[in-house]
């Protein structure tokens, strides 16, 4: 029996090398759609597909037609077979699959026909010579494991016949988002160009008398008299008719955006300099178990905002006993006269800036469990359009305002739709594996949030809704779930940006860190 090229060999110094490049891709990758704890790289799967469906061309079984066949379609001076040193190897139909191998799995040739076409055409030959009575031109791929779809997207690419299958409901829908909905919505010309993308060409008005808007349509204009009827964004008829499922997704995500800072964007005021704030940071705070002081203990870790060779930011811990609470403020270059390295917890413990008093752990908990672990806004860091680097600034009366408003919004609109717009069921039981919030007082899901941060996710997540109840308006039901799909699964990367398990990552002044850097929930 003649045996599959995996088999014999496979170029795997040069498959892992890709491999390893695709985990600093941040732009396009299938990777960045959504979290999948198991992802498979596309590179190995790629390569594993390719060379799982062919026969070794150098096997003495394998048929004259198809050696034949590796030489015409890899007679390309590129694919003249190399060892890793540059130095020429014997030059059969094998080395010449296993040195097409080495650019077929780069990430920039992932679309491109130069290397997929051959690939293709390799592997509907090889099937037809080895399963000459079998139904169809392809070879059928069965993933019943398939959890973020790296292995089927892959099998796909190379042209096989390929069915996907996993129990969990996260991995179906990332699946579905990148090996149905892209084949079935999202060739060229398959949807005819609807009205609003027509006069979706920068800034639309339109006045009152001159053609009502709907209501859906309405959002906030420069008066009372006008209304704002498209997203502030330009999507070309040739763009529709190239992909509608991606414009699409552009225009109603702009459209959610937009809808989004008319509401909630007062809650997110912009600074004096035009800037926009993009990060607020806050500290855990317990009470002082000291009894010759009533304060509170701000816990953090470290005191540092950005730290790069260009730029050194801090936060300096000033306690003030009148207010019976610590204040924060921002130094930088040679005013940080102290280790920011050191905050006021270490190992668990933390340490009492008014008195030096250690407050062991199993306080923190007792308080955080008794409902007595509160929270302090500590600094807020903003952009600035066309200026590199971030502002980083103390906290003022406006920020905590900003904050307060926003928990009255939230609780008013608990009080009109009820609890359940916040996620009330209870997290997995204390000792449950990779949850440790439990500990600190966190007990339901929503309580992984502060209130500014469940009213942007239950606005984002009602605009979303409301746009698939549009779509379905102007489309049809299927299609409006495929591009509410890939909507809703922005607003879970949101939700994974803002939580308050999030950290800041000060190294190089990155910004903020996600909350799911491993697979838990620990406590920070």
């Amino acid at each position: 029996m003649v045996k599959r090229l995996i088999e014999v060999a496979l170029p795997l110094k040069e498959v892992s090398e890709q491999s390893a490049r695709e985990k600093s891709i941040r732009h396009g990758h299938i990777s960045t759609l959504h979290i999948w704890w198991a992802r498979r790289p596309l590179a190995a799967c790629r390569a594993v597909v390719f060379s799982s469906l062919i026969p070794d061309p150098d096997d003495p079984e394998c048929p004259k037609s198809f050696r034949k066949l590796v030489r015409e379609l890899l007679s390309r001076s590129e694919f003249k077979p190399r060892n890793g040193d540059g130095s020429t190897v014997e030059d059969t139909p094998r080395n010449r699959c296993l040195e097409f191998i080495k650019h077929l799995v780069k990430y920039e040739n992932s679309n491109n026909p130069e290397y997929i076409e051959p690939a293709c055409k390799l592997i509907a030959a090889a099937h037809n010579i080895l399963h000459p009575g079998a139904d169809g031109e392809a070879p059928k791929v069965l993933d019943p494991f398939s959890g973020g779809g790296a292995i089927p997207l892959e099998a796909l690419r190379l042209g096989c016949d390929t069915t996907a299958l996993d129990l969990n409901p996260v991995a179906h829908l990332i699946e579905l988002c990148t090996l149905v909905y892209p084949q079935k919505y999202g060739k060229p010309g398959s949807r005819p160009v609807p009205e609003y993308i027509k006069r979706c060409v920068g800034p639309n008005w339109a006045k009152k008398g001159k053609g009502e808007p709907s209501l859906f349509d309405r959002g906030q204009g420069d008066s009372a008299s006008e209304y704002r009827i498209d997203p502030d964004v330009e999507i070309t008829e040739a763009e529709y008719r190239k992909n509608p499922l991606a414009a699409d997704v552009k225009y109603w995500g702009y459209w959610i955006l937009e809808r989004a800072k008319g509401e909630i964007g007062r809650f997110y005021p912009p600074e004096h300099d035009d800037s926009v704030p993009v990060a607020y940071l806050w500290a855990r705070t317990v009470k002082s178990p000291d009894p010759t002081i009533s304060a509170t203990i701000p816990l953090v870790r470290q005191l540092w905002l950005c730290r790069s060779p260009r730029r050194d930011v801090a936060l300096k811990i000033v306690p003030n006993p009148e207010k019976g609470r610590c204040e924060f403020v921002v130094v930088e270059g040679e005013q940080i006269d102290f280790d920011p390295e050191e905050g006021t917890m270490r190992r668990g413990d933390a340490r009492c800036p008014f008195t030096g008093t250690t407050v062991p752990v199993n306080y923190l908990r007792s308080q955080a469990r008794a409902g007595r672990m509160g929270h302090q806004l500590i600094s807020v860091v903003s952009v600035k359009k066309n200026q590199d680097g971030k502002i980083y600034r103390a906290v003022t009366d406006a920020d905590t305002k900003a904050f307060q408003k926003a928990s009255e919004s939230l609780s008013r609109s608990k009080g009109q739709a009820g609890d359940q717009i916040v996620p009330n069921e209870p997290l997995p039981p204390v000792g449950t594996l990779g949850f440790r919030v439990n500990n600190y007082g966190l007990m339901k899901w929503g309580d992984l949030f502060n209130d500014r941060q469940a009213l942007a996710l239950t606005t984002f997540v009602r605009l979303v809704r409301e746009v698939v109840q549009e779509i379905q308006q102007l489309h049809d039901p299927d299609y409006s779930k495929a591009v509410g799909s890939y909507l809703g699964i922005a607003v879970s990367r949101l939700t994974d940006f803002n939580s308050v398990l999030c950290t800041w990552n000060y190294t190089g002044g990155r910004g903020v860190g996600h909350t799911f850097t491993r697979q838990a929930l620990p406590m920070v």
